[in-house]
């Protein structure tokens, strides 16, 4: 019986530790993508703006 109390001790402390670890994970990869994503799109934006802006 102390095996299985065992077992399920660490597999109660496994999860509790890397659920948090691989959502923050892709919780920062996801923010991350977007800020590159939106970034580039801001960019594009601006210089597109700023021709129609300044005809030369």
């Amino acid at each position: 019986m102390a095996l299985i109390d065992g077992e399920k001790l660490i597999s109660t402390f496994l999860t509790l530790l890397y659920v948090p670890i691989f959502y923050t994970l892709f919780e920062d990869a996801v923010q991350g993508v977007k800020r590159l994503w939106f970034s580039k799109e801001t960019r594009l934006k601006g210089s597109i703006n700023e021709s129609e802006n300044h005809p030369d």
